[in-house]
């Protein structure tokens, strides 16, 4: 694989309940101690994230609506033998809280960076280096091992910069093996994805859409007691109290993986369906490491999920954004259009612009003005190669058709600041009665926030 040096960006032994981190969005955040793997977003920190859509707003091509199947399990998902293996473990991984570099960096990475290059990943120069990942996490965020982490930081990287391979930094489950690690080892650009977005745990038929796209999930939340000893093949059902860390009396917090979903299977009684979720706790625990989780126990226990959208080929666009920064990579609006559907509680119309850069910005703030002259803002904090920002409205209303200017506040790999401008045309909905309006208070923009209008 080629090699190439881009600027790099931005344990406790699992025991009994082989449980991996602490945080809750009710509690502060417990950022010392030997429990740690997943650290839960607080309620500032997503409204920062992007929002994902759906699996149809990572098209270039016209949305299709279809039905989703009853049943989806992806295929070419990372071993999970080679999830956190170590001499000495009696069970599970031996992690020292690095079950989000798994879930996000080797799980939801390594998928993801498979299809763009058409990788089998039963190949160690085809997987996503754990260990290093969750040691230059821990680097930048000032920590030492063992201690919990989060999703973005993983996703964030591996659209700036890749990641060395599993083959490049082997996994060993000890912190001392951790700390050693070189952080200027060379990250492989075939790791990199295009973009990332948050989804709700909550949103099931959301979650089934993307998994049905061929999406896997990355998610974390809280374990109740007694998942760490599950055993067998039979859909589990959690309840009762939550773990917590014995010594700090914290909630624990836990990364994992979606790779499918079953709506036929389980206890009627209980309520059918399940998620097929990869686990990091090794090969000995639940159904030879994998589990699966019944619908109504992931939505009551996890807080937070993401997808990633796979780094594309430069395509033609339909507009240049253009950059007073003569280092800025050039970027394009490869689409833009609204989309219709009809919600559970309303009619959703979104306004969606597909873009695309030549390397990595870092995307802050959003500004759209509609044809009116009307101005809409929102922020984000988020790595960005090709994918999409939109807004969105419920007020059964669709957006002005005509010119659009969009302006973009990023920051770029050197560390330095710049913007991007650009001008695109918004058709109306095709064959759609309801009537257009320019932007009102009450549309939210792409972090799921009410956005700024002017």
């Amino acid at each position: 694989m080629r090699k190439f040096s881009k600027l790099l960006f931005p344990f406790f032994v699992l025991a009994l309940f082989s449980a991996c981190g602490s945080g809750s969005p009710t509690t502060e955040n417990d950022d010392v101690g030997d429990l740690f793997g997943a650290l839960l977003p607080t309620t500032e920190q997503m409204a920062l994230f992007p929002k994902g859509l759906g699996p149809w707003a990572s098209l270039d091509a016209t949305p299709v609506p279809t039905a989703t199947p009853t049943s989806v399990l992806l295929s070419n998902t990372p071993p999970i033998g080679q999830q956190g293996t170590c001499s000495g473990c009696k069970q599970g991984q031996g992690s020292p809280g690095s079950c989000v570099s798994w879930s996000a960096a080797y799980g939801l990475g390594s998928y993801t960076a498979g299809i763009t290059q058409g990788w089998d990943l039963g190949d160690q120069d085809h997987l996503v280096s754990a260990a290093y990942l969750y040691a230059w996490v821990l680097n930048k965020e000032g920590k030492t091992c063992p201690v919990g982490t989060m999703d973005p930081d993983y996703l964030n990287f591996l659209v700036s910069s890749g990641a060395p391979s599993a083959a490049t930094v082997a996994y060993q489950a000890n912190c001392d093996y951790l700390g050693g690690i070189n952080l200027g080892t060379l990250s492989d650009p075939d790791f990199e994805i295009g973009s990332w977005s948050f989804v709700s745990p909550q949103n099931r038929d959301l979650i089934r859409s993307y998994l049905a796209a061929g999406h896997a999930v990355a998610f974390a939340g809280h374990l109740y007691q007694g998942f760490g000893l599950l055993e067998g093949p039979d859909v589990y059902y959690g309840s009762g109290p939550f773990e917590v860390n014995p010594t700090t009396k914290k909630l624990v917090g836990h990364g994992m993986m979606l790779i499918g979903y079953d709506d036929s299977i389980g206890d009627p009684s209980k309520g059918l369906g399940a998620y097929r979720i990869q686990n990091s706790f090794g090969t000995n625990w639940g159904d030879g490491g994998y589990l699966w989780m019944s619908y109504g126990t992931f939505e009551s226990s996890i807080l937070s999920a993401y997808i990633a959208e796979p780094l594309a080929g430069p395509i033609s666009g339909v507009a240049d954004l253009i950059s007073g920064a003569p280092q800025a990579p050039p970027g394009r609006v490869t689409r833009a259009y609204q989309f219709l559907e009809n919600g559970a509680d309303a009619v959703r119309v979104s306004l969606v612009f597909r873009h695309q850069f030549d390397d990595a910005v870092e995307l802050r703030e959003i500004s759209v003005s509609d044809p009116s002259g009307k101005t809409a803002r929102h922020d984000y904090r988020v790595w960005h190669r090709n994918g999409y920002t939109h807004l969105q409205r419920h007020d059964g209303k669709q957006f002005l058709p005509g010119s659009y200017q969009l302006h973009f506040e990023v920051g770029l790999q050197d560390g330095s600041s710049t913007t991007y401008d650009g001008e695109v045309a918004v058709p109306s909905v095709s064959g759609s009665p309801l009537p257009a309006s320019a932007f009102v208070s009450g549309i939210l923009g792409g972090n799921g926030q009410n956005a700024r209008i002017e």
